[in-house]
């Protein structure tokens, strides 16, 4: 078994992990393991979809204005921002 860290929760928090393992006939500590785990799968899911994203949005540039480059979409940026 694992060497398991004291973590503090807000008491609403605390609450609110402790019914939802009531609800679900399981510990304290499997409920806000699963919640945590679930926490950081979703948090790599959207670093995920914001890279892929990105990728796109690099692509479309690429295509729809094959010579622009890093100091020309800084210009318009700045133009953009001075409006």
């Amino acid at each position: 078994m694992a060497v398991q860290p004291n973590i503090t929760l807000p008491e609403p928090v605390l609450a609110a992990v402790q019914e939802e393992a009531s609800r679900q006939h399981k510990t304290l500590d499997e409920m806000a393991g699963e919640l945590v785990m679930l926490g950081l799968h979703r948090n790599q899911d959207r670093k995920a979809r914001l890279q892929a994203l990105m990728e796109e949005g690099h692509e479309r540039a690429k295509q729809t204005h094959p010579s622009l480059n890093l100091q020309g979409v800084v210009d318009i940026i700045h133009q953009h921002r001075g409006r």
